[in-house]
């Protein structure tokens, strides 16, 4: 094989097979990272392989968002007579003031 399509067997292999980054690519096989895009939208699988790709980032982050509002937000606090009495006189409060402004 000569060197021209030696890189481009690699840069398929590297994108279609272990599924790595346009921009890791091209700097492992020192070709230009538009260069190598262009040579990989050639292909008829590129349009595949990137909607996947897309599916993917999609669900990690939302599992990363899940885990976000998880471990930071309070969602169940803790619901006691003045927490409620609390509550019941601001809604009253904000109302009254509706009403009669």
């Amino acid at each position: 094989m000569n060197e021209k399509s030696d890189w481009k067997h690699k840069a398929y292999s590297m994108y279609f097979n272990k599924h790595m980054k346009i921009k890791d690519i091209a700097e492992e096989i020192c070709i230009s990272r538009q260069h190598t895009a262009k040579y990989l939208k050639s292909f008829s699988l590129y349009n595949i392989e990137k909607e996947n790709r897309k599916k993917e980032s999609l669900k990690r982050h939302k599992e990363s968002k899940k885990n976000y509002d998880n471990t930071k937000r309070n969602r169940y606090s803790q619901v006691t007579q003045q927490t409620i009495y609390r509550e019941h006189e601001e809604a009253v409060r904000c109302l009254s003031r509706e009403k009669y402004n």
